[in-house]
């Protein structure tokens, strides 16, 4: 008989806990209230728009050339794009089916029509949406991509997502951005070793108490299986010093942001957004990001300095981006007071030049 608690840690049938769980509460809650109280506010909008806006093709306009929002999310980002300019169009994209379920979305189909495109999917599949889109169909070339990256205030707000640790939001364990996804995070702290939860907690949460931590929650899912956000964070915020737990931020709050990346697979799909951006890109165009941690801003970062390499010494290989990723754009104060979740946002953008 299958027993999700295997303490020989290598023997777990991912499979088959899945189709045991397949008609949990968890699943069955994925789509409440995606029109719930939407109050997701667009980081950097105007900073953004702005920069996409500057956006000079060598032989291109907005009339020959769309932008592709590769993060749709709640369509902030799009919509101001669609109403600063009549000859723009937005190839929409968001791996969340609820970002397309709720009537914003609705809304922006209905006033903008022909400009307004998407796709449902991860973005690391980019250039396959690119080469089916109806726009690039039409001879239209992409004169920028936007990622603004992490979860959205939508999922967050909606607690059957599991992505919130608020003792208000308790929930599921879920934390998939899609239902399409097999791996939740219920499955992940009730079956991973604690070697692999450590590891985990370090590499995606930079969580210092990650191995403490790590063995509190086997030590608990032996008598009870883990369930719900609320469990989960009571058993961090139990297991961390009480120095530690007494702060502005929650005590559990790196623990679930790695198990977010980690169910998610956040970092690889960014590294993989990125080459497709770069494969999709002509030369004017331009790469936009908004990031919200030092992981993801690492790789964008790094990825945009090494592109912008001269890489050999006789110009036959010349860099692909302008090198201006050391420029990072962040909210004002006044935008962080009205929307605090902004105040970790660092805004990057370069030109293809090659």
């Amino acid at each position: 008989m299958f027993t999700l608690f295997n303490k020989s840690k290598n023997k777990i049938n991912i499979y088959k806990y899945v189709q045991l769980n397949s008609k949990s509460f968890l699943n069955k809650h994925f789509y409440s209230n995606i029109n719930n109280n939407l109050r997701h506010q667009s980081v950097l909008l105007e900073t953004a728009t702005k920069i996409i806006l500057e956006t000079q093709l060598e032989k291109s306009d907005f009339n020959s050339s769309y932008i592709i929002d590769a993060t749709f999310g709640a369509g902030g980002h799009t919509r101001k794009l669609l109403e600063k300019n009549p000859n723009i169009s937005v190839l929409a994209i968001d791996r969340d089916e609820t970002a397309f379920s709720h009537s914003e979305f609705q809304q922006m189909q209905d006033e903008f029509k022909d400009r307004l495109d998407f796709v449902c999917g991860p973005f690391s599949k980019l250039e396959s949406y690119q080469k089916e889109c109806k726009y690039h169909k039409q001879g239209k070339v992409v004169s920028a991509i936007l990622f603004d990256l992490g979860v959205s205030s939508m999922q967050l707000d909606n607690r059957e997502r599991g992505f919130s640790f608020r003792p208000t939001h308790d929930a599921p364990l879920d934390m998939r951005m899609s239902k399409q996804q097999q791996i939740s995070a219920e499955y992940v702290v009730n079956s991973m070793s604690t070697e692999m939860l450590t590891s985990i907690f370090l590499k995606y949460g930079q969580e210092k108490f990650a191995e403490r931590i790590a063995h509190s929650i086997c030590a608990r899912r032996e008598k009870n299986p883990i369930l719900t956000t609320h469990e989960l964070a009571s058993i961090v915020r139990a297991t961390k010093p009480r120095q530690v737990t007494v702060t502005s931020t929650d005590a559990a709050t790196q623990v679930f942001q790695a198990l977010r990346i980690f169910v998610n697979e956040e970092l690889k799909e960014l590294e993989n957004g990125l080459v497709a951006a770069e494969n999709i890109l002509e030369n004017g165009s331009r790469l936009v990001t908004i990031s919200f941690h030092s992981l993801e801003d690492k790789i964008i970062k790094q990825f945009i300095k090494n592109k912008s390499k001269q890489i050999s010494d006789d110009n036959t290989i010349m860099p692909i981006f302008h090198s201006n990723s050391l420029k990072v754009n962040k909210p004002q104060r006044s935008e962080i007071q009205q929307n605090p979740r902004s105040r970790s946002a660092k805004l990057r953008w370069t030109i293809r030049i090659n």
